[in-house]
């Protein structure tokens, strides 16, 4: 039995962390032993971790570069922290001051994780303890390089789940982590052409394995419960509203970031009311863009038809219970939520971005240009269509386990 390690940043109801779920609930625990390092160890799917999966305990360091926003690095107002200030230098202090909140904070995202992980945590954070036969970082940036820089592993896999080119920092930085893996992951044939193009000298790394969405685990999560926020909606309750009107259930998943697009949301709902469809559009995610959202929705006046509901553990319930899944957004490596509302047999309408057509397949997504107005003459028309969806057809690919099989070893 071979060990296997895999490190994340965090297990947030994030669609690249669902699907480490799934594959944590579905693999052969004949062939391996998983261990789990989670850079942050907090997120709403830690209680789906499945008990024969053991976490890692952080080290000192690793908890606090990566918990530094909880603590103020000048005071020392409990034991835990005046521990870590006798226990690291003085260095760390100073690196962080300096480095993080004078230069760091003026960069893009991607690009301040490669400075700060460059010139701070790379220096202070120690090196795991032990050995694996394989050791996989299931998100682009910090895990890879922390993969790369503190892990040691017979084989070393990193994962892109996304376009690289819409989440890159400097494509230098990363093609000297890139180079000190054995493959390069990511979720689809679009984002495995951006990634040859990007690093050519790379490319016979670069391979692709699918998100994996279990239906037995999603089907049994989805049972779990009925979402109370659903009290009264949906096209199989009772009628509310104006004359006697069903409000329909729109769902929309995702990190309230500007790649998901829920500011589309706004001019989409507004044409919804202009052609009479009475509905209740949740949104499920968070994000640094909610507090601007939800501003945004009340001042158009739709704070009683779009509700901003925040991460839940267990979303599954939820898209079960929708009438429309609707998909808002600018790109996507690949959609894990249009993955699972397909396993769950739910109508879909998803806005034309790079990689859609590739889940469409013989499933009746309907894809659309964005444009407010064409959106919502798609939902009403979705809602009102008598849609053929096969529902005895398993849309999972547990079976696509055999090639990560063959990429891990």
């Amino acid at each position: 039995m071979k060990s296997l390690l895999i490190i994340t940043t965090k297990l947030d109801a994030g669609g690249a962390e669902r699907s480490l779920i799934n594959f944590l609930n579905s693999y052969d625990r004949s062939r391996y032993t998983v261990d789990l390092l989670l850079l942050k160890r907090e997120g709403a799917f830690l209680k789906y971790v499945p008990e024969d999966v053991r976490i890692l305990e952080q080290d000192k360091v690793l908890f606090y570069m990566y918990n530094m926003a909880k603590f103020s690095l000048g005071t020392a107002s409990d034991g835990l922290h005046r521990d870590f200030l006798h226990g690291i230098p003085f260095v760390v202090r100073r690196v962080w001051s300096t480095i993080y909140y004078k230069k760091v904070k003026k960069l893009d995202r991607p690009t301040a994780e490669q400075y700060r992980w460059e010139n701070s945590y790379s220096k202070v954070i120690e090196e795991l303890t032990g050995h694996y036969d394989c050791a996989m970082a299931y998100l682009e940036g910090e895990p890879i390089y922390y993969l790369v820089d503190k892990v040691s592993a017979d084989r070393k896999i990193g994962w892109i789940h996304n376009d690289y080119e819409k989440i890159a920092g400097d494509r230098d930085f990363d093609e000297k982590y890139f180079a000190g893996l054995d493959n390069i992951v990511t979720i689809s044939d679009k984002c495995v052409d951006v990634l040859k193009k990007n690093f050519p000298m790379l490319a016979e790394k670069v391979v692709e394995l699918p998100n994996i969405n279990s239906a037995e685990v999603i089907e049994k999560f989805a049972r779990e419960f009925v979402p109370e926020e659903y009290a009264g909606c949906g096209s199989d309750n009772e009628a509310t509203g104006p004359s006697n009107a069903k409000r329909y259930v729109l769902l929309s998943i995702g990190r309230l970031t500007a790649q998901k697009a829920f500011d589309r949301i706004i001019p989409i709902a507004k044409a919804l009311k202009d052609k009479g469809v009475s509905f209740n559009w949740f949104v499920l995610g968070d994000g640094e863009l909610r507090q601007e959202l939800v501003s945004k929705v009340s001042e158009a006046g739709l704070q009683d038809s779009v509700k901003f509901l925040g991460i839940r553990s267990n979303p599954y319930p939820y898209i079960k219970g929708a009438d429309v899944i609707v998909q808002t957004s600018l790109f996507e490596g690949k959609s894990v939520v249009i993955d699972e509302a397909k396993i769950l047999h739910k109508k879909i309408v998803a806005t034309n971005y790079d990689t859609i057509m590739d889940q469409v397949g013989d499933y009746p997504i309907k894809v659309v240009e964005y444009e407010p107005e064409a959106v919502a003459e798609r939902i009403k028309e979705v809602i009102n269509e008598d849609m053929t969806i096969d529902a005895s057809k398993n849309y999972g690919n547990v079976e696509c386990l055999e090639e990560y099989y063959r990429v891990i070893g």
